[in-house]
């Protein structure tokens, strides 16, 4: 629950829009993941990190036997 000042905006990238602003907004701030979350036009501190990459499926056991 935001407060009465405050917007919230909610992007559906399983379903987007017809003008497509959700992918637009996706690049604009740099989302590697999700769910996401920006405040203020920026990603809160939980939705930063890279994505997945090689290492960490390595890391995590992923392709040994």
């Amino acid at each position: 629950t935001a407060c009465e000042n405050c917007e919230i905006t909610v992007y559906n990238l399983s379903e987007p829009c017809e003008s497509k602003i959700c992918v637009k907004k996706m690049g604009e701030y740099g989302v590697k993941r999700l769910p996401a979350i920006a405040v203020n036009g920026e990603l809160i501190g939980c939705c930063t990190n890279d994505g997945i990459t090689k290492e960490d499926l390595i890391r995590a056991g992923i392709g040994s036997s």
